[in-house]
């Protein structure tokens, strides 16, 4: 029996809040894969079980408390798991609110903050509101922002995770599936003057960074890598969380919605395909080049950089688990099994 898997379950594609965000890579998803049955839901939960130690389950979206049975999926997790973190916008009602209080393993909440939240009364209202219930109940809160300009505002993000004690997921927007609003991996540059003052006044406050997603070290000079780095928690590699679609079909990472999905119909098919998609993403991550001096790179010859967010290798793959390659490692991997 595995000691521990942190596992990503996508519920729903399905969100309240799209035309707030146009970096979101999940809008046009919806239609397309609907929400996972509650059968199939308690499904993966007893696999994992079976297979390991210890397990906890991580919900994103879209919005996952959008899913028409979220109180059976809160339920099946009660029933069977210790642990479990929710990816949300923090816009629910009252009665979603009532069944996260009454959950003993829904512990951990990355609560996703948009600066265009807070232009409209009610919504900030309902935000705040939710957020402070969460946390005087004692639950775990981190703030996840995204960036997608080089001049953001960071004000009011840093006074949240100061009132709540958050730690900040930060990240700068990336490619998703869709026609979402994203960063080209050669402007990330230009944002280093602002995110090195947004690291900065976070210290000053006793906030503490980190980066959601990997940054090319080739962006930022030697010494503003080694500032973010230390006190920024930037990176430049990731551990892609495994990840299944409502549909079934599981991911690599979750932000790669069309690298290699295989649908699975039973335990053996589904834990195969996450030892299969461990060692993919790992050679992915070093097999193709994100931006031209890559290859030059002493940082990605090291594997201490990848090159940014593999989203940005995306336009590189085809499906090698749908009978296309992702690469020349992709390719000598399903020739040896």
């Amino acid at each position: 029996m595995r000691e521990r898997i942190t596992f990503t379950i996508i519920p729903t594609y399905k969100c309240n809040m799209y035309n707030y965000c146009s970096y979101c890579y999940a809008k046009e998803m919806s239609d397309k894969y609907g929400e996972i049955s509650v059968e199939n839901f308690r499904n993966i939960i007893n696999w994992l079980n079976e297979e390991y130690k210890k397990v906890e389950i991580v919900l994103i979206g879209g919005e996952s408390t959008m899913h028409s049975k979220f109180d059976e999926l809160l339920s099946i997790m009660n029933e069977n798991i210790k642990s479990a973190k929710l990816y949300t916008n923090n816009m629910y009602g009252e009665d979603i609110l009532n069944l996260i209080l009454r959950s003993p393993v829904l512990k951990k909440f990355n609560i996703h903050y948009e600066e265009k939240y807070f232009f409209n009364e009610e919504l900030k209202k309902r935000y705040m509101h939710n957020i402070d219930t969460l946390y005087n109940d004692g639950r775990m809160i981190n703030l996840r922002f995204n960036i997608n300009s080089s001049d953001f505002e960071y004000e009011n993000v840093l006074n949240l995770a100061q009132k709540y004690k958050a730690l900040i997921l930060y990240s700068i927007s990336a490619p998703g599936g869709g026609n979402n609003d994203y960063v080209p991996i050669e402007f990330v540059e230009s944002f280093a003057p602002r995110l090195l003052s947004f690291v900065k006044d976070a210290n000053e406050m006793g906030i503490k960074l980190k980066s959601a997603r990997p940054l090319p070290f080739c962006s930022f000079s030697e010494s503003e890598l080694e500032y973010l780095i230390d006190k920024g928690g930037m990176k430049g590699c990731c551990s892609p969380y495994k990840a299944i679609n409502p549909d079934m079909s599981v991911l690599g990472c979750s932000s790669l919605i069309d690298f290699g999905m295989i649908k699975v119909q039973n335990k053996n098919e589904f834990i195969k395909s996450l030892d299969d998609f461990e060692y993919l993403i790992n050679e992915a991550k070093w097999e193709h080049m994100s931006i031209g001096n890559c290859e030059e790179c002493n940082y990605f010859h090291k594997k201490i950089c990848q090159g940014g967010c593999l989203t940005y290798k995306g336009p590189l793959f085809n499906n090698p688990l749908e009978g296309g390659v992702i690469s020349s490692c992709s390719m000598n991997f399903y020739d040896r099994h």
